[in-house]
């Protein structure tokens, strides 16, 4: 009764061995039958991932060792103090007015300056040509 439900890969190591109680054929039966599972689950874990690992009849396996979860980790409550003090100094690096430096691309605003130790020659060359008059590349005007 019981041999028709158990899968033809886990009845062949039984049926080479003989067992002189029904006891320690069905404990030979577990095993097998245990170690079946695993094989079949191991496969079914190699070829497609953890995700579609199933048994014969098509259900999903069922984990023996449920995972231990850590708690989550406390949050730290802030006070209204320290709410209000975060929500102006957000406030103030939104509108550009935050002690740190600005960051960002540098600008020169002053073409002189910009253009200290390039000769004039160069400069127009560059112009002429439609580039960049500090560096002369032609990505940039």
């Amino acid at each position: 009764m019981v041999e028709r439900h158990i899968p033809k890969d886990a009845l062949r190591p039984l049926s080479s061995g003989e067992y002189a109680t029904d006891s320690a054929w069905i404990t030979a039966l577990r095993t097998v039958c245990r170690r079946e599972e695993i094989f079949v689950k191991q496969v079914a874990l190699q070829h497609s991932g953890p995700r579609s690992a199933r048994n014969n009849s098509g259900m999903k396996w069922k984990s023996e060792e449920k995972a231990v979860t850590k708690p989550r980790k406390q949050r730290k409550q802030y006070s209204a103090e320290e709410k209000a003090a975060y929500k102006i100094k957000m406030e103030a690096e939104r509108n550009g007015k935050s002690p740190a430096p600005v960051q960002g691309k540098l600008e020169h605003t002053d073409w002189n300056k910009a253009h200290e130790g390039i000769k004039d020659q160069v400069g127009q060359n560059r112009k002429r040509a439609e580039q960049c008059t500090r560096c002369g590349m032609n990505n940039q005007k």
